[in-house]
């Protein structure tokens, strides 16, 4: 069975454990400060990454058996400016970034990314006359968890629940969202109560009959 959503760390506890990673980092590299990679408007030439990449990858790479897909696809990440993006101009270039090589090289990449197109992770659009001329890369998140629960394409349930740990264990907002239970139904609205039937109209009675009424009345022991 699926694993089911579990409490995730709090802030203050994520917080308290970079603290405690820094200060660790430093007791054990004294310069890993000036020596580790750093990312920010000032330091151009990083892509972001979701921490859940390992797991993600090996679930993508079981769907496309004996031909991984996960190395396509990181080559794609990395050539977009952390958009989602990408303009292919280069089809060989992208091949050999993709681990490919030889004559077969543009061919085996243009397979594997069909294969990604097929599944999702990937959507394209032709340009000058090439199959791949742009690239659009959506969340993967809600890519394989679309596919794991309509049953879209075979995802193991291992990984699938590798996955989801490992996105708790990160705090993924868009996880949590997404695996975050539906909200109760709206209480049906309460049934309107019918309108009261309008009052008979009055008969008018003649003088006649009311003296008539009386003196029956009278008559009776």
């Amino acid at each position: 069975m699926p694993i089911t959503i579990r409490p995730a760390t709090t802030v203050r506890e994520a917080k308290a454990a970079v603290s405690y990673d820094k200060r660790l980092l430093t007791s054990l590299w004294p310069d890993a400060e000036d020596r580790r990679w750093k990312w920010g408007k000032d330091n151009v030439g990083w892509a972001t990454i979701p921490k859940t990449f390992p797991q993600l990858f090996r679930a993508m790479d079981h769907l496309s058996k004996g031909a991984p897909l996960s190395p396509t696809y990181l080559a794609l990440w990395c050539y977009t400016r952390n958009n989602g993006f990408v303009r292919l101009t280069n089809h060989q270039e992208m091949a050999v970034a993709s681990g490919f090589d030889g004559q077969r090289a543009v061919r085996t990449w243009q397979e594997r990314m069909r294969k990604l197109r097929d599944l999702g992770f990937i959507e394209t659009r032709e340009a000058h006359g090439n199959e791949f001329g742009y690239v659009f890369l959506p969340n993967p998140h809600v890519v394989l968890i679309n596919h794991f629960r309509n049953k879209t394409a075979p995802v193991l349930e291992s990984d699938y629940n590798d996955f989801i740990a490992r996105a708790m264990d990160v705090r993924a907002k868009d996880v949590e969202t997404l695996l975050a239970p539906p909200p109760p139904p709206a209480p049906a609205p309460s049934a309107t109560p019918a309108a009261p039937s309008a009052p008979r109209p009055l008969r008018r009675v003649k003088l006649g009959e009311v003296r008539a009424a009386v003196a029956d009345t009278a008559k009776k022991p």
